[in-house]
């Protein structure tokens, strides 16, 4: 179109930006690496040998798991249902905690999730899931406001006690093996030391965690044990993210998609692949609003001198 007298030509005014939503979203749907949890009883309360779950589990639900085992609560928790049935109470359950323990850690150095590995780093933790009932957890998150050490402090005949001083505090203590009731020993692995690799700390930490369970053993006491982590808490929207993954998850174990019976033992969705779906496909409809709003603007087809038609009369 031409334009007249003095005016200039307008183009299409763009709507507000949203390119930054590029800025928002990974903050938004990404999601605190998740902690494994492996679960061993030697109360045979553990319905399967050497299990492996895919659903996702939250700090709660083991400390709720750690109550019921104790027998402080008569309901399995919900997502221990179809795993445990509780048939004897254990003299003495042990919560092996380090500080810090991402699932891709245990991967990397103790390989602990294939059944053909020795174990690396874990190989002590291996020896025990594969020789007693026992439950591997891999994705647990902490969506609680109070850690889970924090949460541990709340449950009965709990003692806390230094993974490097564990081995002598029971042995002063071994009344806790045969006093007819449900001690909690919860052991703190120690942070990493300067000049120490994780894969040097991990070998340390497996055998402190070998001679705790050996002394359990030694007196024939009935145990139970948990190995896991002391993870950060999510935000309200890697929570929000959690949930889904965990209903997606929740979805597949109802459709017999499990470990146990899975002739390939694999998992086709974790929280890291449905927040990079979740990313790309807002990617594509950012870009799809780009070249729309492209193909909006409307330039003159020509331009004229100062003043249009009218100039020279």
């Amino acid at each position: 179109r031409r334009v007249h007298g003095g005016e200039r030509a307008r183009f299409s005014n763009p709507r507000p930006p949203m390119f930054l939503a590029l800025f928002i979203a990974p903050s938004a749907f990404s999601v605190v690496p998740p902690m494994p949890a492996f679960i061993w009883d030697g109360t045979e309360g553990i319905l399967q040998s050497n299990t492996e779950v895919i659903d996702s589990f939250s700090t709660s639900s083991v400390v709720d798991f750690v109550k019921y085992s104790m027998g402080s609560e008569s309901e399995v928790p919900e997502p221990f249902k179809s795993y445990v049935m509780r048939t004897q109470l254990p003299e003495v359950l042990f919560v092996f905690v380090q500080p810090e323990l991402h699932t891709s850690q245990v991967s990397t150095h103790g390989a602990a999730f294939k059944r053909n590995s020795d174990g690396g780093s874990f190989s002590n933790l291996k020896t025990f899931i594969d020789t007693l009932p026992s439950l591997t957890i891999p994705y647990v998150y902490q969506i609680a406001d109070e850690s889970l050490l924090d949460e541990l402090k709340h449950v009965e005949n709990v003692h806390f006690v230094d993974a490097e001083d564990a081995p002598a505090f029971l042995h002063g203590r071994q009344s806790l093996f045969r006093n007819s009731k449900t001690d909690v020993v919860v052991v703190k692995f120690g942070t990493l030391e300067p000049n120490q690799s994780v894969q040097q700390k991990l070998r340390r930490d497996d055998s402190l965690m070998e001679q705790i369970i050996r002394k359990a053993q030694a007196h024939s006491s009935k145990y139970l044990a948990i190995y896991t982590a002391n993870s950060p808490t999510l935000t309200t929207h890697q929570a929000t993210t959690f949930a889904k993954s965990q209903m997606l998850l929740s979805l597949k174990s109802t459709t017999q998609y499990t470990a146990s019976n899975s002739t390939n033992n694999s998992l086709y969705m974790t929280p890291g692949i449905l927040s990079g779906l979740l990313i790309s496909f807002l990617l594509i409809f950012i870009s799809a609003c780009g070249i729309t709003g492209l193909m909006a603007l409307h330039t003159p087809d020509s331009f004229e001198r100062e003043g249009g038609y009218l100039a020279g009369k």
